[in-house]
C-alpha cells in the first residue's frame, strides 16, 4: 500500500477506522478490514468516534465470523468532557477494549492561552468568543487563579487530571493522545502527566465545571 511505502514500513502497529461509515452495512466494511488484517497490513484495529451500541455490534459481528475485532478505541475525554463515562466506557471495558482519549486540553479551553479580558485575543467564530457559556468562562473565574494559587498550570490540571483522577485504566491499556506544537511543548506534556494527584480543591472545582458543561448535552460521537 501507498501509505506503508511512505512510512517505509512493512505494517502499523494500530489502523483506525477513524469514523463510522454508516451509509455501509458494517459487516461489508469489517470483512474487507479482515483481509487487509491477514495480509498483514496492521496489528492492531482500533475503532473511533463510535456509538456505545455500534461498538457492541461491531464486535458481535467480528465474534461471529472469527474476524479481528477492534482492541482499541479512540475518543474525546477530558475534565470538561466526560460524556464516553456513563455508556461508552463500560462497553468497552465489556468487550476489552482500550480507550485512547484525544482532546485532552479540551479544545484549547484548558490551555490558559485565551482570556475573556484580552478581547483582542478571542478569535471569532471560537468557543471562547463572548456569549458562549461553555467557553473561558468558567476556568478563568474559578480554575484559573486556584491554579495559579497551587503553582500549577492549566495544562497541568489537564494532565493530571487524566492521570490519576478519570476513568482512565493504564492496566487496562488505556492511554492518553497528546499533540503538540515544539519538542519544549512535548516535554512539558509528558511531565505533567508525570505529576502527581491534583489537590483536593482543584479536582471538586473541576467537578463542578463539569456538572455545568455536561447540561449543554455534549456528545462523544459522530
Amino acid at each position: 500500500m501507498a501509505s506503508l511505502a511512505a512510512l517505509k514500513v512493512p505494517r502499523v502497529h494500530v489502523w483506525y477506522l477513524h469514523s463510522p461509515d454508516r451509509t455501509v452495512p458494517f459487516e461489508e466494511t469489517l470483512r474487507e478490514v479482515n483481509k487487509l488484517y491477514e495480509e498483514g497490513y496492521f496489528a492492531k484495529l482500533g475503532i473511533s468516534n463510535d456509538q456505545s451500541w455500534e461498538v457492541a455490534t461491531l464486535c458481535e459481528i467480528c465474534h461471529r465470523n472469527g474476524w479481528v475485532k477492534p482492541s482499541v478505541c479512540q475518543g474525546i475525554y477530558n475534565a470538561f468532557h466526560r460524556a464516553v463515562e456513563p455508556e461508552l466506557l463500560r462497553c468497552l471495558r465489556h468487550h476489552g477494549i482500550a480507550f485512547y482519549c484525544f482532546n485532552p486540553l479540551a479544545a484549547g479551553m484548558l490551555t490558559g492561552r485565551c482570556s475573556r479580558g484580552e478581547p483582542d485575543a478571542v478569535e471569532a467564530g471560537t468557543r471562547f468568543r463572548p456569549g458562549v457559556s461553555v467557553g473561558g468562562s468558567y476556568p478563568e473565574a474559578l480554575l484559573r487563579p486556584l491554579a495559579k494559587r497551587h503553582g500549577v498550570s492549566e495544562v497541568e490540571c489537564a494532565l493530571r487530571w487524566l492521570s490519576h483522577h478519570s476513568e482512565l485504566k493504564e492496566e487496562l491499556g488505556d492511554g492518553v493522545v497528546l499533540g503538540s506544537s515544539s519538542v519544549k511543548q512535548l516535554d512539558e506534556n509528558l511531565r505533567a502527566m508525570a505529576g502527581g494527584p491534583l489537590p483536593d480543591e482543584i479536582v471538586d472545582v473541576l467537578d463542578r465545571a463539569w456538572e455545568i458543561i455536561q447540561g449543554k448535552q455534549l456528545i462523544y460521537w459522530h
